[in-house]
């Protein structure tokens, strides 16, 4: 956004300090990935947050990163694709169908953590492959729970600290409600004001 319009997005700040603190998070050269998740954490409750989502709302306005977003959406849409077509590859059975909110729980894996795999630091895949292990020794009953076990298993292979506000984003996407979850003894329950627009429709655009 920064590259695409400089100017219109210095307007959206009315405080350049706010604006300069939002760069800094967003400089993946002094902030790895991980400490701009846990920033965007604190936003969620923020005393500024009321400030910060008009911000977010001005930035969102701008046809030219509107187009950025929308150009955004193909790369992890391709990512839920390779998800579902992996889940589907191992639980034939199961996956017959994509219900809106495994489009949109596997969406929102995909943007936060790029998908359901996860390559450790000696380049080997983990969360995929255990997986498959244990839908081979126990296969999950249904697809709802299918689903559930990939959230819960990607988001334990992440940082410790965030695995659970991790792993409730999802479930509250998944049971359409703010989920409480624990993991590593630490408890969140994400709430997202828009999950009533979620429901148990069917996407039919040939992901399967």
């Amino acid at each position: 956004m920064r590259t695409k319009n400089p100017a219109a997005f210095n307007a959206a700040f009315t405080n350049q300090n706010t604006r300069i603190a939002l760069e800094n998070a967003l400089d993946t050269l002094h902030h790895p990935k991980q400490a701009q998740i846990h920033w965007a954490i604190e936003i969620e409750t923020h005393p500024r947050r009321p400030e910060w989502r008009s911000i977010f709302n001005k930035l969102g306005d701008i046809p030219d990163f509107q187009e950025l977003q929308v150009e955004a959406t193909f790369t992890y849409r391709n990512i839920v694709i390779s998800d579902i077509q992996w889940m589907k590859s191992k639980l034939p059975n199961l996956i017959t169908e994509v219900p809106l909110y495994m489009y949109c729980a596997l969406f929102d894996l995909a943007v936060q953590h790029g998908g359901i795999k996860k390559i450790n630091n000696t380049g080997v895949e983990v969360v995929r492959s255990a997986l498959e292990t244990n839908w081979n020794a126990n296969p999950p009953p249904s697809l709802k729970e299918a689903l559930i076990q990939s959230c819960k298993k990607r988001a334990q292979a992440g940082n410790h600290q965030y695995s659970a506000d991790s792993f409730s984003r999802r479930m509250t996407i998944i049971n359409q409600q703010t989920t409480s979850e624990t993991l590593y003894g630490i408890t969140r329950a994400r709430a997202n004001p828009k999950v009533s627009l979620i429901n148990n429709s069917v996407i039919v655009d040939g992901i399967l």
